[in-house]
């Protein structure tokens, strides 16, 4: 009988069959591996989005938006004048009010524009917009230019007789007085927190 040196076809099978099982099992707890991470980091993906989501709901609750499509501007409130409503005035403008004053006397509609108006200009160093005392920019420092156009909030009923029938008559401060004072006051500490931005 002859002598056969090395590995004959079964060894080589059973090399092979070896390496492949090995392979499979590697394969196999590779792909495991790869969608436990794809799961874990989806999860950590949603948490993260949906931690990005409530807390942009609580500052959605400090901050609000007013949306003047006629202007294509928006008005971001602080959380005290959440309130703010809007019309047009007679004559043309953005007329401003918070739904407390329009509650508190029809006087304080905001299509009155006795209460606060959007002032709107060209030319920063024009003296044409509403209540400019000097130049426009002067009189405006922070109005926001988008587009070619800057626009200021003004609220000048801080400045002028009350929008309200019957208060500041009487030499002794009324209850209605007091109510009104307490609503201006509540303008007048926050309305130099609202920004304007593009709608």
């Amino acid at each position: 009988m002859k002598r056969q040196d090395g590995f004959g076809a079964v060894g080589i099978l059973v090399v092979v069959a070896v390496l492949a099982v090995v392979g499979g099992a590697g394969w196999l707890v590779y792909s495991k591996t790869k969608t436990h991470n794809q799961q874990t980091t989806t999860q950590t993906s949603t948490s993260s989005d949906s931690d990005k989501q409530a807390a942009a709901a609580t500052a959605d609750t400090a901050k609000s938006t007013l949306k003047i499509s006629e202007l294509g501007i928006q008005l971001v409130l602080p959380g005290e004048l959440k309130d703010m409503v809007y019309a047009k005035t007679a004559q043309g403008n953005i007329g401003l009010s918070t739904q407390a004053l329009v509650d508190f006397d029809s006087g304080c509609k905001p299509e009155k524009g006795n209460v606060g108006v959007i002032v709107t200009f060209k030319d920063p160093n024009g003296n044409d917009a509403v209540l400019a005392s000097g130049t426009n920019i002067e009189s405006y420092p922070n109005a926001a230019k988008i587009g070619d156009t800057y626009y200021a909030v003004q609220f000048a009923s801080l400045y002028q007789a009350p929008c309200a029938s019957g208060v500041g008559v009487s030499t002794t401060e009324t209850a209605k007085d007091k109510e009104y004072t307490s609503i201006q006051q509540k303008i007048r500490d926050n309305y130099e927190k609202i920004t304007i931005e593009k709608l």
